[in-house]
C-alpha cells in the first residue's frame, strides 16, 4: 500500500500518513485531521462495472456516474452524508487515480472543512468482469445520464413508435459493445431494405439503439402482416409472448406473401456471398460493407418469411404448436445442433469464438410413427401426405436458418479476429495500451485512425466511450418501450423493479409438474441446475442448459434454438417470463403448465 501512496502522491494527489499525535482516530491509527472528519471509501470498478463510481460512508452508499457531472449521483443505501458538489471532487480524485495509475483502485479518503481531501490508503481492485452473461444492476436503475436517455430518442418519429427486443433477443448481447453500436448506427434502416424493394410502407428507424440496446420498430411487422392481410399473432407468439397470453383467441391465418417473390434459390446465393466474403479492413471501411450489412439483414428476413408462410399450412393441419414442433425437430435428419460448435456466443465483434458442445441426449422420432401416436379421431381427418410434405417444408426452412446463422456468426468471428489485428497495430503505434481497446472505439473512429485522420484526444475519447459503454451496460430497459418513455426509462424501470411478481402467464412446452430453484447464469460459461432463468439463447450457449430440470425464459421463437434444443431434449420450457433472472433467481418456483409461480 505504501508504494501505491507513494505514486498516488506523485500524481499531485494529497496523501495523508498516520501521525503519532493526530486528533482523528481510524483503525488503531492517528491523523493530523480534525475530529469531525468523514472516512470515505471510493471504488472505481462498483458491482464490475467499470463506468460507475462507488462511494461508501458508513451506511450510506451512493454511485457516482463516470465522465458525467451533471446528474451524476444515484442514491443507494441510507441517508446522504455529503452534498453532491463534493461527492463530484471525490469522483474526479478517485477517477484521477485510476487514470494515472491505469489499473482500477479502491481508495480510503479522508474529508473535512470545505474541501480538504487526503487519501490514506489505496489498493488496486480486479478489473471489471465483462464475461458476465447479464451486466444489469438492478442497484441502479438510472445508470445514465438523463441528457444520454434523450440521445437514445429519434428526432421526428411519432410519440406512440412502439419498440421491442424480442426479435433481436436469441443473437444479440443484452447490450451492444461501442463498436457493434456504432454499426447499428451506421445503417439506421437496416431492417427495411426488403420491404422497399417491393414498395411496401416502412418506418424509421427500423433498426433503434436505446441505451446501448438493439429494438426493432415494431410499427414495420404491422405493414409487412398488413400486405400479408393476416394478423400479428405469429409475430406475438414468437417475439412477444407476455402480450401474447393475454389474447382471448388467435389465428395463425396463412400470409400471402406473393408480393415479396420469395425465392430459394436468391437466398442460397445471399447466403453464399456472406460466406464468401473477404472480411478486410478496405473492405470494412468502404460503403460496400454497409451493403453486406443489408445483404445479411435482407437474407435473414426471407428466411423468416418463408418459415413464418410454412408453419402456416403445418398449423392449419395439425391445430396443435406443440405436436408440430415435435413432427419438425424430432423427424429432421440434420441439424446445426448436432455438431460441436466453434462461434462466438453472440453476434457481436467484441466476443471471441468459444467452442461447446451440447452434451445431452436428443430424441429422435419417423414421421409415421408419430403420426400413429396421434389421436385416431385426428388421424382420420388429416391427410398424412399432405402433412409430411409440409414438415419437409419446415425442414427445408431450418436447414436454410442453420445456413445463414452459420454465416452471420462466422463473419462476427472474422471482425473480432480483424479487428484484434488492427488493435495490435496501434498497439504498436502507440495510440492505445491494450489491443481491445479497439473495440470502445466507433466505425467512423477506426475508419479515421486507418487514413490517418484522426485528430481528436486518444486517451481522452477512450476513456469516455469505455465509461459511457460500461454504463449502458448497467442499464435496465423494459422489453417494449413506446418512443415518448424513453426518457423516463429510469422511473419505468424503478416501478417494475420495485413490483413483486407471484404469479406469471407464460406460454409452455414439454410441461410438467415440478417445483424447484431459479438459478441463472453469472458467466457466459455457467453450467445451470434446476430450473434455469435464461434470455433466448443463441447456439453456443446452450450447452449451460444440459444440467437443468426446466428453462424459463423471456421470449422463445418456435424456430429458435433454445426451443429445438428443449422439444429435442425433453426440456419444459416456459416463455414469457420477463427479467426472470432478476424476479426469480434464487427462488423457489413452481411451474403450472400456463404460468409460473415465484415463491419466496
Amino acid at each position: 500500500m505504501e508504494d501505491m501512496l507513494k505514486k498516488i502522491e506523485e500524481l499531485g494527489i494529497k496523501v495523508m500518513n498516520p501521525s503519532e499525535n493526530g486528533e482523528f482516530a481510524y483503525e488503531g491509527k492517528n491523523y493530523d485531521m480534525p475530529a469531525e472528519t468523514l472516512v470515505i471509501t471510493l471504488e472505481t470498478v462498483y458491482e464490475d462495472n467499470a463506468g460507475l463510481v462507488g462511494l461508501f460512508c458508513g451506511d450510506f452508499c451512493a454511485v457516482l456516474l463516470k465522465g458525467v457531472y451533471k446528474d451524476f449521483v444515484r442514491l443507494i443505501e441510507g441517508e446522504p452524508v455529503i452534498e453532491p458538489a463534493r461527492m463530484v471532487k471525490l469522483a474526479e480524485t478517485a477517477v484521477n487515480i485510476e487514470k494515472g495509475l491505469d489499473t482500477p483502485v479502491r481508495i480510503g479518503v479522508l474529508l473535512a472543512g470545505d474541501d480538504k481531501r487526503y487519501v490514506f490508503k489505496a489498493e488496486e481492485i480486479r478489473p471489471a468482469d465483462k464475461l458476465k452473461y447479464d451486466r444489469r444492476l438492478f442497484k441502479v436503475p438510472a445508470a445514465l445520464s438523463s441528457v444520454e436517455y434523450t440521445l437514445s430518442q429519434n428526432e421526428g418519429v411519432p410519440e406512440k413508435t412502439l419498440y421491442g427486443r424480442g426479435m433481436l433477443s436469441g443473437v444479440f448481447p443484452e447490450t451492444l459493445s461501442p463498436f457493434a453500436l456504432s454499426l447499428a448506427k451506421t445503417v439506421p434502416d437496416l431492417f427495411n431494405p426488403l420491404m422497399i424493394s417491393v414498395n411496401v410502407k416502412t418506418s424509421s428507424p427500423s433498426l433503434a439503439c436505446i441505451c446501448g440496446k438493439p429494438f426493432i420498430n415494431t410499427a414495420n411487422i404491422g405493414h409487412i402482416c398488413t400486405t400479408a392481410g393476416t394478423t400479428q399473432d405469429y409475430y406475438l407468439l414468437n417475439y412477444a409472448p407476455w402480450i401474447y397470453v393475454k389474447n382471448k383467441k388467435s389465428s395463425f391465418s396463412h400470409p400471402d406473401l406473393k408480393i415479396f417473390a420469395i425465392n430459394d434459390e436468391e437466398i442460397k446465393e445471399g447466403i453464399e456471398d456472406i460466406k464468401s466474403a473477404e472480411i478486410t479492413k478496405e473492405f470494412l471501411f468502404s460503403e460496400n460493407f454497409t451493403e453486406f450489412l443489408a445483404l445479411c439483414a435482407m437474407t435473414t428476413q426471407l428466411i423468416h418469411m418463408k418459415t413464418w408462410e410454412a408453419f402456416t399450412r403445418c398449423y392449419a393441419l395439425l391445430k396443435d404448436t406443440e405436436t408440430l414442433l415435435k413432427f419438425v425437430f424430432l423427424t429432421r435428419e440434420r441439424s446445426l445442433l448436432d455438431s460441436p460448435f466453434d462461434m462466438p456466443p453472440f453476434l457481436d465483434p467484441i466476443y471471441p469464438s468459444i467452442k461447446s458442445e451440447v452434451r445431452r441426449t436428443f430424441k429422435h422420432a419417423d414421421f409415421d410413427g408419430l403420426f400413429a401416436s396421434l389421436p385416431a379421431s385426428k388421424r382420420f381427418l388429416l391427410n398424412k401426405d399432405k402433412l409430411r410434405r409440409s414438415v419437409s417444408e419446415l425442414h427445408s426452412c431450418l436447414d436454410l436458418r442453420d445456413e445463414i446463422t452459420s454465416a452471420a456468426f462466422g463473419v462476427s468471428a472474422s471482425l473480432h479476429h480483424l479487428l484484434l489485428t488492427f488493435g495490435n497495430e496501434m498497439l504498436e503505434g502507440r495510440l492505445i495500451k491494450n489491443a481491445a481497446d479497439v473495440f470502445a472505439f466507433d466505425l467512423s473512429d477506426l475508419k479515421n485512425f486507418y487514413n490517418d485522420e484522426y485528430y481528436g484526444n486518444i486517451p481522452v475519447t477512450l476513456w469516455f466511450k469505455k465509461w459511457q459503454g460500461e454504463r449502458t451496460a448497467a442499464q435496465f430497459v423494459p422489453y417494449d418501450i413506446y418512443e415518448k418513455d424513453i426518457s423516463e426509462i429510469p422511473s419505468i424501470v424503478k416501478k417494475m423493479l420495485s413490483k413483486k411478481q407471484t404469479e406469471v402467464p407464460c406460454i409452455s412446452f414439454c410441461h410438467e409438474d415440478y417445483e424447484g430453484l431459479g438459478c441463472a447464469p453469472v458467466h457466459l460459461t455457467d453450467k445451470l441446475t434446476d430450473i434455469a432463468l435464461v434470455r433466448n439463447l443463441p447456439p453456443a450457449m446452450l450447452h449451460c442448459l444440459d444440467g437443468c430440470r426446466a428453462v424459463v425464459t423471456d421470449t422463445a421463437p418456435l424456430f429458435s434454438y433454445l426451443t429445438e434444443y428443449c422439444i429435442r431434449t425433453g426440456t419444459p420450457l416456459y416463455a414469457g417470463i420477463r427479467f426472470a433472472g432478476l424476479i426469480a433467481d434464487g427462488k423457489r418456483i413452481k411451474l403450472c403448465g400456463d404460468k409460473i409461480e415465484i415463491k419466496d
